[in-house]
């Protein structure tokens, strides 16, 4: 429902189904990565970030939980948690369409 929501730009909505996702089924990988979906269009960056770390910790081989949290602790200016996802997710999704913008990101970010 959040995602058919977020897909037709219903925020707040989706937003709302998420959390009762999330509060029905507190263990599931899943319904924490579709809250850092919903908290990631509203650019709310840090809870976002923690909705992704939730899920790669529910599941850890879950590929597109890493590059997302990577990309909300980059965007919340983490850049430690970011390498952490990142690395997992480049040995989890090898040649995935993402690698060359992830592999950059951190070459940019170790650059500093």
């Amino acid at each position: 429902n959040s995602a058919r929501q977020l897909a037709q730009d219903n925020v707040d909505g989706a937003l709302q189904s998420a959390n009762q996702a999330v509060a029905s089924a507190p263990d599931l990988a899943e319904a924490h990565y579709q809250l850092g979906l919903v908290l990631a269009k509203m650019q709310r960056w840090r809870e976002a970030s923690a909705a992704f770390d939730r899920a790669a910790e529910l599941n850890p081989g879950m590929a597109y939980a890493h590059y997302y949290g990577g990309l909300m602790h980059y965007r919340a200016n983490r850049p430690d948690r970011m390498a952490n996802h990142f690395e997992q997710f480049l040995k989890l999704a090898p040649e995935a369409p993402e690698r060359p913008e992830v592999t950059q990101i951190m070459r940019t970010v170790r650059g500093r």
